[in-house]
């Protein structure tokens, strides 16, 4: 059956609402601890569970500091080194930029980092705490061994240091960098993202569906040492900003400078894919950010992005607006797979790091209501409906850093860049 003679209207717009991590069918292969962490490593990153299982039991809140504590957490909760018998509410540190104090109130808080440097992060989380009333337990697994009495940005250390919980380790520069390190390359065996906040989906292909998504789509490979070793793929795809002219057309904004990617990771022994987008603006102005945002403006989210800092609350409203669009280009991607004939079923639905927004746009009547209403013309044409020619991949310096940053010696092949159809002017 071809596209044109499908009924476009039978295929559900949206993603479901979000599913417990614990519970997913998940078919990737466990990693443990002793596979990556040698040593005198293991020993630090054992006792550091063990102390982690311990707080999600005694505390109502555990705060896990972004990006690399909380992407950690999950990955040992899906390697099933974490138990998940517990009932606290789990959340990435970059919810404390937002109007949370009310969710945090009369809580048993504890802030949790797994590799600290200086300590300016720690430091400022427990800051914030502390400016809204809040005393949290604060648990480490290693510090770089220093007499810093400041931080880098000229904080006084002792109290935070007389705040660390039992226990933890003070290593040398050279072992402080091999844990972290180590940490990140744990993360990838694990087949999970480490990036900002955003949706993420595991679904399930059948065999000849899955063919045929790697066939159609042009996928680049960035595919690191590590996550090879483990049987992962990790691939993008990559499209032009041309995609927001439907949204984006009377803004200020260069869309030839907006990157916008799908990445996705490939368990080589089964079915499953686990997609997520990733979308980078350009420096824009607080005026075109403020009109882009009435798009997705509600009485809640306004709410939630207040702070008494009116720099911050231009951030906040920068990070909803591309939580909303990465989630509508998501889940469009995921409605136009079924369009095309590759069906599918979600394993799970879930968001990067743990944000109160995330939950909030992840609420189907929200995503149906208001979401939908206010961009239903974004349009994700496909490899058949391409009419520009396909250029090579480009990298730019941000992109590149990233990359090496994140993933060390990855393995990136050429690529192409995703042509897409021009749309119509508004």
């Amino acid at each position: 059956m071809s596209i044109d003679e499908r009924k476009i209207e039978e295929f559900i717009y949206e993603l479901p609402q979000e599913s417990d991590i614990e519970g997913m069918a998940w078919e990737h292969i466990c990693v443990n601890i002793a596979d990556i962490f040698p040593n005198k490593f293991y020993d630090i990153s054992y006792s550091y569970v063990r102390k982690l299982e311990e707080v999600l039991v005694h505390y109502d809140v555990v705060i896990f500091m972004a990006r690399k504590a909380i992407c950690f957490f999950k990955a040992l909760l899906l390697n099933g080194v974490i138990t998940n018998e517990y009932s606290c509410e789990v959340y990435s540190s970059r919810i404390l930029s937002y109007n949370v104090w009310d969710e945090l109130s009369g809580k048993i808080v504890a802030l949790v980092d797994d590799v600290v440097i200086h300590g300016s992060s720690v430091n400022d989380a427990r800051q914030i705490l502390l400016k809204h009333g809040i005393i949290a337990d604060i648990y480490i697994s290693a510090w770089m061994d220093n007499d810093f009495e400041k931080d880098e940005r000229g904080q006084n250390l002792s109290d935070l240091r007389e705040d660390l919980q039992e226990p933890f380790v003070y290593l040398d520069e050279t072992d402080i960098y091999s844990y972290a390190n180590y940490i990140t390359r744990y993360i990838e065996a694990s087949m999970l993202p480490y990036n900002i906040d955003q949706p993420t989906v595991l679904v399930e292909y059948g065999s000849e569906e899955l063919d045929d998504f790697l066939h159609e789509h042009r996928l680049t490979d960035i595919t690191s040492t590590v996550q090879k070793k483990y049987g992962i793929e990790n691939k993008v795809i990559h499209y032009s900003g041309e995609i927001l002219r439907p949204i984006l057309g009377r803004v200020n904004i260069n869309l030839d400078e907006i990157c916008i990617k799908l990445r996705i990771f490939h368990d080589l022994d089964s079915h499953q894919l686990m997609i997520f987008p990733i979308i980078l603006f350009p420096i824009i102005s607080a005026k075109t950010i403020d009109h882009i945002y009435s798009y997705i403006q509600t009485e809640k989210l306004d709410e939630f992005i207040w702070n008494e800092n009116k720099a911050v609350i231009e951030e906040n409203r920068t990070k909803v607006l591309i939580y909303a669009v990465n989630h509508y280009i998501l889940s469009r991607f995921l409605w136009c797979e079924r369009v095309h004939g590759r069906d599918f079923k979600y394993v799970w639905v879930d968001s990067n790091e743990k944000i109160l927004f995330s939950k909030s746009l992840l609420n189907s009547d929200y995503v149906k209501n208001t979401l939908i209403e206010k961009i239903s013309d974004l349009q994700m044409p496909y490899k058949l409906e391409q009419k520009t020619q396909v250029r090579q991949l480009f990298f730019n310096e941000y992109l590149g850093a990233a990359y090496v940053m994140i993933f060390g010696d990855i393995n990136c092949s050429e690529g192409e860049k995703q042509s897409f159809l021009m749309q119509k002017e508004i």
